[in-house]
């Protein structure tokens, strides 16, 4: 397996939340700061992006865009109409209780606006755990544009918001099976958009990501994650990479964020956490599958990295 495919399997999805919004100018409204990461396609018509500090930016019919950290954004049908609350809309026209932090609910289909020209749009939320994810998240840009007029683009986006769209429809009907796909496309989606990301644009990720664009430090990464349970250390690592100790760390550091042994150590407590969360009930077995001895010695650095002992951190997944 390539180590992109590695990485990213490790990944898994807590929830998902799609919605379709049919909208007929003027309208507006502004989805809040959340933790979440949250996606926004065009499927018909066009709408204005307005983020704070940025230009307004027009979005046109197939054009995608995707946050991926905690921030405010609006989309209107023009730059200076009035703006209200998506969760004020939601509640108004889907559930009068919904709250912003409900999560695996059915989608809404929304119909709001002035009565003008029509835009429709396909949204949604998707959760990463906020300890595991964060590894994935703060390797990407805080902004992702998707622009239409790309023809490779186009040729897999398309047929994909139209898969989620029909989901949509297929939720509103009742129909059995709802969460398990949706969480399966929201899966495709993410994974898809920074695969694309990454071939198209490797100057702009940070951490692991940027680092596979490095021909020597991706040997390490691959070292590492190939079998994290190996006794690394920066002179082994250093060999790998065919470079001295002090060259690797820097240009490790440079590119990821971090040194080599904390980055390895950081992905060893992600595996250990994904095995609590899959059902893993003991602490002895996970420790030595991540390359340790101790089980003191790793709840120390669980609890280091995952801010809780591992005892805990498995009582939360279980009740999840």
């Amino acid at each position: 397996m390539d180590l992109l495919s590695d990485i990213l399997s490790a990944i898994q999805i807590e929830s998902t939340f799609f919605g379709r919004q049919t909208l007929t100018a003027p309208w507006g409204y502004e989805i809040p700061h959340t933790r979440t990461v949250h996606f926004l396609s065009v499927t018909s018509g066009n709408c204005w992006l307005l983020r704070p500090a940025q230009t307004p930016q027009l979005l046109e019919n197939g054009d995608f865009v995707m946050f991926t950290r905690p921030t405010t954004s609006v989309f209107a049908s023009a730059p200076d109409v009035s703006i209200e609350p998506l969760v004020d809309l939601i509640r108004a026209h889907y559930s009068p209780d919904y709250s912003i932090d409900w999560r695996n609910v059915p989608p809404f289909d929304l119909h709001h606006g002035g009565g003008g020209r029509i835009t429709e749009l396909v949204g949604g939320a998707i959760d990463l755990p906020a300890d595991t994810g964060a590894m994935l998240i703060n390797s990407l840009p805080e902004f992702i544009y998707l622009n239409n007029a790309d023809a490779q683009t186009r040729r897999w986006l398309q047929p994909l918001m139209n898969l989620i769209a029909e989901e949509i429809q297929m939720a509103a009907a009742n129909a059995p099976g709802y969460a398990a796909i949706s969480k399966r496309l929201a899966e495709l989606l993410f994974l898809r958009i920074i695969q694309v990301h990454w071939v198209q644009n490797p100057t702009e990720t940070s951490g692991w990501l940027r680092g596979l664009s490095d021909a020597r430090i991706a040997k390490v990464l691959q070292a590492m994650h190939s079998t994290p349970q190996h006794s690394w250390t920066l002179a082994i690592l250093a060999e790998v990479a065919g470079m001295s100790r002090s060259a690797l760390a820097e240009r490790f550091a440079h590119l990821i964020g971090e040194p080599p042994i904390q980055y390895l150590t950081r992905w060893r407590m992600h595996l250990a956490a994904l095995q609590f969360t899959n059902g893993e009930k003991r602490t002895a077995i996970v420790a030595e599958s991540v390359g340790y001895q101790s089980e003191i010695a790793f709840a120390k650095t669980f609890k280091r990295f995952l801010g809780v002992s591992p005892a805990a951190y498995r009582r939360a997944a279980l009740r999840h």
